[in-house]
């Protein structure tokens, strides 16, 4: 609840809008989007929570998604990133001794779920129909994709540590931007 509210009261600022005059609506996966009233379809944004942080995403005219995990996270990576990952990211991960792999495993969740995100499905996606994470080095690629009338799409997608106990990634539609970051009060 506090993160919706903290949204509110950002987006309220992005607008020029009282924090209650700000109304979401969602799309057919739960993606919150902002009514036409309050926004007139001009800005997105996207956010996401994790062992009490939070991130905010906002944006221009573009789709985006935002998704932040804690590195601290006991997870099984190995079973599924051999399940649910393309092959050639399930076998960069599996290469890593498990100090590094956990690490890497939840970077490549992050670009994962950023990425269905800003398409508006979440992790409702085949999670192998797309490699994102063949490359672990690299924080920053160009997706191509076909869009829902089959043009293609291009998507940019950023990792980054919030800090060093977190682990995040954006993915937003269209040409390169430059991102900033700020911390909220």
């Amino acid at each position: 609840m506090a993160g919706r509210g903290i949204a509110r009261e950002l987006l309220g600022l992005y607008c020029g809008e009282h924090p209650a005059a700000i109304r979401f609506r969602f799309g057919r996966y739960g993606k919150p989007y902002l009514s036409d009233a309050v926004n007139g379809g001009g800005l997105y944004f996207n956010y996401t929570d994790s062992e009490g942080r939070a991130l905010y995403a906002f944006a221009d005219g573009c789709e985006l998604g935002i998704d932040l995990e804690h590195l601290a996270r006991a997870i099984r990576y190995r079973r599924i990133a051999a399940r649910k990952f393309t092959e050639s990211e399930s076998a960069a991960l599996l290469e890593l001794p498990d100090s590094a792999g956990r690490r890497a495993f939840l970077g490549c969740w992050t670009r994962k779920e950023a990425y269905g995100k800003a398409r508006g499905v979440g992790i409702c996606y085949p999670l192998d129909s797309v490699d994102l994470c063949s490359d672990l080095v690299s924080p920053e690629m160009t997706i191509r994709d076909a869009g829902p009338s089959d043009a293609e799409r291009l998507w940019n997608l950023r990792q980054f540590n919030p800090d060093e106990q977190f682990v995040a990634a954006i993915v937003y539609a269209g040409a390169s931007r430059q991102l900033r970051y700020f911390r909220y009060p």
